[in-house]
């Protein structure tokens, strides 16, 4: 609802804008004045705790294949799993998350909620793929009776 032109306002903080910034928790009054006839409501702001970053931990699998990611919230909070830093889409709820089959190594995100609703920041965590070594050849041998045989790639 916007004000009637002419309204003035008087904060308990004794701002007198129709909108006031803050950043504390407390009970707030509002005064408003039209007309010498006075109107004041009061809100009370409860400002919640943010949880920590969780602290992660990536993972590595030698070839193609899953990666197992883990994450450690604060006390009380819960782990969710995102694909990219502003997805809206969760992947997976927990402290691991397996990766989908990985060939080419890859970023996801975690981010710790706790039981207010608040939520950390987005944590990066990498799953690498390392390249697997070439497969080593090496050739059959046949001997005559007993002697040093030397195999090698």
């Amino acid at each position: 609802m916007s004000p009637q032109p002419g309204t003035t306002f008087t904060w308990s903080d004794n701002t007198t804008e129709p909108t006031i910034n803050i950043n504390t928790g407390g009970t707030y009054t509002v005064t408003a004045l039209l007309n010498g006839c006075e109107n004041t409501a009061t809100k009370t702001v409860e400002l919640l705790p943010t949880p920590d970053d969780p602290t992660v931990t990536p993972g590595s699998h030698c070839g193609p294949g899953q990666v197992t990611l883990t994450a450690t919230p604060a006390a009380g909070s819960t782990c969710y799993w995102y694909a990219s830093l502003n997805s809206p889409d969760q992947l997976e709820t927990g402290n691991t998350f397996n990766t989908p089959s990985l060939t080419t190594s890859s970023t996801y995100y975690v981010q710790a909620q706790n039981a207010q609703g608040c939520s950390s920041n987005r944590v990066a965590v990498t799953a690498t793929i390392i390249p697997l070594p070439g497969a080593p050849t090496v050739s059959d041998i046949s001997s005559c009776g007993a002697s040093d045989i030397v195999l090698s790639d």
